[in-house]
């Protein structure tokens, strides 16, 4: 549907393949139609091959450095396309001022659609001076005046499975799915002449039997879709059940629809020509501004129908008032009514059935001798409004080429050409909150070009003082045009986003903030910028970047990325070769660390108790003692065989003899108090449980013979806890194979008042941490209580 008009020929297939330079036209002789429309595809052919062979690549959107042409932003909730100009595979889009998706020449209804590709759909569109009236001149009256081929373009949004970035995006089944070409074939067969019945009679020709040079138009109409195949843009219809309309004066017929009362329109332009206007019989099809670059889907209501009545400003159609108000048909001026041809069976379209083992149709007839073949077996694809053309003259030759024994060539769709450009990918693993550009700048010939000459990658040793470290190389660029040095060009030194702070040539580089520096004028640095680069020492394991920018930092700007580190243990690989006892250690520094492990420094903290089940004060009765025993957490799970061991904890009560020397005097003795040790919760081990083997009457019977009386007004028996480092050990072994004994230190506390303190803990309410490098025994102390 790019080329509405009743030209003479679309397409000259002249025996030398090469493209001709230009048309030549010569005193005297004629100048067709088909001459005019052949120089200017010939021309435009030239600019659009030598654009896309200089900048390349073919299905992607190329636009000036820096322009905002079609440039994909959020804005709240939507996205809006940039102003600005591109090419696809040669052909210059341009959008004239900044728009929402759903507000752009052809509206899409603006989704939150994630992950997705923002795609740019552009073709030649025919612009009739029906919907553009600047085109008519008054002077020539009712004459019918020349329309224009527009690139017309539209942007939509391809839903994807799964998040892709730009560079992959046109290998995903989805946009295969869409930017496709048709592949589906059609062929035009012209009658043989039948034999004579009468020798006395004239042999009859055959081949096409109108008494009119015409025009033909096969377009799709309709059809049954593939499934499985996205139809955000259209549905792609297969050979069997495709459904193909016809115009002998290549749909060239379209009026604009300014009024309507129930099924009958009132039509403007009116008719100017009898011969070519609506008259019943005939079908008309109601279409819209948008029906090329935003096609119907599949099961859309119908818009072709028959004409009922007509006269030279209004059509009267074969349809009911519901069937019309299903086409979204409005009185706006952004709607037409296009004619077509009855078929010879009387219907509007004609319906592709059954098709042969060569994967062709039985001709269709079209009537007067032409018929149609519909080809392409069962895997060719079509799309609405793919488009055959080809002339028919009255001395009976059809411009279509013929094979071997006479058969029709089968061709692939004329038109419309229709290009597919990624412009943004959603949801991309890209980082940033934006969506990842899939538009590819390019710099014209005469624009300046920011160009690496060293420094990046460095190292340098941390300084002892924790100062700063100034790199060995300077950072160097050089600014050219071509091939031309640009003096005094500013160069931007900014960090990119979680950089540490740098100085550049000794000016402080602050996030948010920038050095200038500009390329030499004379000599050897005519177009050069050097810098030194100092690092801060005090993120010795940090990646240091900084970045320069040609001119002022703006997104889409010219800019090169320096990287450097400082050369530490920790980022030195370590391979173990011989030294089997470090196997699975990478860095210099993972290997030093085991190392001093295997010299007494552990390379992580041994095991401890961090807890247990009684407070700060250490006051435990005896019935709380014997229902829930002694609870104890480690950090660390510990290995279950500590379980088994007969001197894995321990409890000794103190035994005060007050009889011996006096009440003023008691002499006391130690007395173990059995029990047994259980697991609490579920492994790994964390927490045991000691339960006394003694119930509470016998500690009662302890308490009236043995208390001691270590507060005033307390009577209590003194029970000491032992966790044997031994015994106690962490499950998992140490970096050096070795096992992490428990480290039972608890600072004990003998100051302070009351002096009845167990242990002491620390800020987080757990146990105080002891000496991390030696293990040793838990060791601390309560009180039992009546």
């Amino acid at each position: 549907m790019t080329m509405r008009n009743d030209s003479s020929r679309a397409l000259i297939r002249a025996a030398d393949p090469r493209r001709p330079r230009r048309v030549a036209p010569r005193q005297g002789q004629l100048l067709l139609d088909a001459d005019i429309a052949e120089d200017a595809r010939l021309a435009l052919g030239r600019i659009e091959t030598g654009a896309a062979d200089a900048l390349g690549p073919a299905g992607r959107l190329l636009v000036p450095a820096g322009g905002d042409g079609f440039r994909v932003a959020r804005d709240g909730a939507g996205l809006r396309i940039g102003a600005g100009h591109g090419y696809v595979d040669g052909a210059l889009v341009e959008n004239p001022a900044e728009c929402a998706l759903d507000a752009q020449p052809h509206p899409v209804k603006d989704e939150a659609l994630s992950p997705a590709l923002v795609v740019l759909r552009t073709q030649e569109r025919h612009v009739d001076p029906v919907e553009e009236p600047a085109y008519a001149d008054k002077a020539l009256g009712d004459a019918e005046a020349a329309g224009r081929g527009l690139q017309d373009w539209r942007v939509f949004l391809l839903p994807l499975k799964q998040a892709v970035r730009c560079e992959s995006a046109r290998d995903t089944r989805e946009w295969r799915g869409v930017a496709s070409a048709s592949t589906g074939t059609v062929g035009i067969a012209v009658a043989s002449a039948p034999p004579a019945s009468d020798p006395c009679s004239l042999l009859p020709s055959g081949g096409y039997t109108g008494l009119e040079n015409l025009h033909y138009r096969v377009e799709v109409h309709d059809g049954d879709p593939f499934p499985g195949l996205p139809d955000v843009d259209g549905p792609r219809f297969g050979a069997l059940g495709l459904r193909l309309k016809v115009s002998r004066r290549n749909a060239s017929l379209m009026t604009g629809i300014v009024g309507r009362q129930g099924v009958e329109l009132t039509l403007s332009p009116p008719a100017r020509d009898a011969r070519n206007w609506f008259a019943p019989g005939m079908y008309a099809e109601v279409v819209s501004d948008h029906d090329d670059l935003a096609p119907r889907p599949a099961g859309a209501p119908e818009r072709l129908f028959p004409v009922a009545s007509a006269s030279d400003d209004r059509v009267a159609l074969d349809a009911t008032e519901a069937e019309l108000d299903a086409t979204g048909l409005r009185t706006d001026g952004g709607w037409r009514l296009r004619l077509w041809d009855r078929l010879p069976d009387g219907a509007g379209w004609i319906e592709v059935g059954k098709l042969g083992a060569d994967g062709l149709s039985a001709p269709l007839p079209l009537g007067d001798g032409l018929s149609v073949v519909v080809g392409g077996a069962g895997t060719a694809s079509f799309r609405r409004g793919d488009c055959w053309t080809f002339a028919a003259r009255a001395d009976g030759t059809v411009d279509w080429p013929t094979g071997p024994g006479g058969a029709p060539v089968q061709e692939r769709p004329h038109g419309p050409t229709v290009l597919y450009a990624p412009l943004a990918s959603l949801g991309s693993p890209a980082p940033g909150p934006d969506p990842e550009d899939c538009r590819i700048p390019f710099a014209a010939l005469s624009d300046m070009a920011l160009h690496y000459r060293g420094g990046d990658g460095q190292g340098v040793i941390p300084p002892a003082d924790g100062g700063a470290a100034t790199l060995p190389g300077k950072l160097r660029l050089a600014v050219m045009r071509g091939e031309t040095p640009v003096p005094n060009a500013r160069v931007f030194w900014t960090l990119p986003d979680g950089a540490p702070a740098c100085r550049i040539d000794g000016a402080l580089l602050q996030p948010g903030g920038f050095v200038r520096a500009e390329t030499g004028a004379t000599g050897e640095g005519l177009g050069m910028v050097e810098v030194e680069w100092t690092l801060s020492a005090g993120q010795p394991e940090a990646t240091h970047q900084v970045l320069a920018t040609l001119g002022a930092p703006r997104p889409g700007a010219r800019s090169v990325l320096f990287t450097a580190r400082f050369d530490t243990a920790r980022g030195t690989g370590y391979a173990p070769g011989a030294c089997k006892d470090l196997e699975g250690v990478f860095t210099v520094q993972d290997a030093l660390d085991a190392l001093c492990a295997r010299g007494g420094v552990a390379a992580r903290p041994l095991p401890r108790v961090v807890g247990v089940n009684w407070d700060n004060d250490a006051f435990v009765s005896r019935h709380q003692l014997v229902k829930d025993g002694l609870v104890f957490d480690f950090s660390d799970p510990m290995d279950p065989n500590a379980l088994q061991a007969g001197d894995s904890c321990q409890v000794t009560l103190t035994l005060w003899d007050l009889g011996a020397v006096g009440d003023a005097c008691p002499v006391g003795r130690q007395a173990r108090l059995p029990g047994t040790l259980h697991p609490e919760g579920a492994a790994p081990l964390r927490r045991v449980r000691f339960e006394p083997g003694w119930d509470a009457s016998c500690l009662a019977a302890a308490i009236d013979r043995f208390a001691g009386d270590p507060v005033a007004g307390v009577r209590a028996l003194r029970a000491e806890v032992a966790l044997s480092s031994a015994v106690w050990r962490a499950e998992a072994p140490g970096p050096d194979g070795r096992p992490l004994r428990l480290n039972g230190s608890t600072e004990l506390e003998f100051g302070g008042a009351p002096m009845h303190h167990g242990f002491a803990r620390g800020d987080d309410g757990l146990l105080a941490p002891g000496d991390a490098l030696t293990s040793r025994d838990f060791r601390g102390w309560f009180f039992i209580t009546d």
